[in-house]
């Protein structure tokens, strides 16, 4: 990484740490997200082979004009496996809380097959929610006391928001600090969701609005319904990512929370 040293915004895929970092690409797998952050450092996350899986790394820049980071500085926060090879997601953001959101996707293939994104024990088909500040226990990083599952011992703390197929795009609303999501959608809908801590929003359950339809003989699961949801027939292109801006940046743009 070599930007300005005023320059902490975000920084687009595949510009960070590329020729250092032998990302993987396997069909719709993403190789690189990264974001500038305080104290001059820089969290990345990429995707590596053997076995497959997601790391979310912190690397320290040393002081100097350029804002570059240390290879030989990595500290490997998280590790997240695999079981297929689509599907990770990989999305990272700080909130205006100051805490590292992480966007997981349900691990792979159609149908969700392995339904992890309504497991509360896999972090797959979900967005995260880590302290890089500080440490719980082993972990190389803290669980925030006000995560929405953080006193429930079934379900894993670093949970924030679950039930998302293969969320690209997080962005967070400067005005109203709320967060939304673009989350791919798997044959009729695509969706751009509102975030809300704890809420489900029904993959593989739902898709979209509707009922999923292997899943129709299953009883079904409370979901929330803040999202707006476009269906597409086979040929249509998916929802992936992008900035959240207001009406007044984009004059043809107005989203009512």
């Amino acid at each position: 990484v070599a930007v300005p040293a005023e320059d902490h915004g975000h920084l687009g895929m595949r510009n960070c740490l590329y020729s250092e970092i032998p990302p993987s690409f396997d069909n719709d797998t993403p190789c690189l997200g990264a974001f500038f952050a305080k104290e001059r450092k820089v969290y990345v996350c990429y995707t590596q082979q053997g076995p497959r899986r997601t790391v979310l790394s912190e690397f320290m820049v040393p002081d100097g004009e350029n804002f570059q980071a240390d290879m030989r500085s990595e500290r490997v926060l998280m590790e997240i496996p695999h079981p297929q090879t689509t599907h990770w997601s990989g999305c990272i953001t700080f909130g205006p809380d100051g805490y590292l959101y992480l966007s997981v996707g349900d691990g792979g293939l159609r149908d969700d097959p392995y339904r992890m994104a309504q497991n509360l024990w896999a972090l797959h088909g979900k967005i995260l929610r880590i302290d890089v500040d500080h440490r719980s226990g082993a972990l190389a990083y803290a669980i925030p006391e006000d995560n929405p599952f953080v006193k429930k011992a079934e379900v894993r703390g670093e949970i924030w928001a679950y039930g998302l197929r293969n969320p690209w795009g997080l962005s967070f609303d400067r005005q109203t600090k709320t967060m939304w999501c673009a989350d791919v959608g798997q044959d009729r809908w695509e969706e751009i969701n509102l975030i809300k801590p704890g809420a489900n929003y029904g993959w593989s359950e739902r898709e979209g609005g509707e009922r999923f339809i292997s899943r129709e003989k299953v009883s079904l699961v409370e979901v929330i319904s803040d999202s707006r949801r476009d269906a597409h027939d086979v040929r249509a292109v998916s929802e992936d990512a992008g900035a959240l801006g207001s009406h007044d940046e984009v004059p043809v743009v107005k989203v009512d929370v």
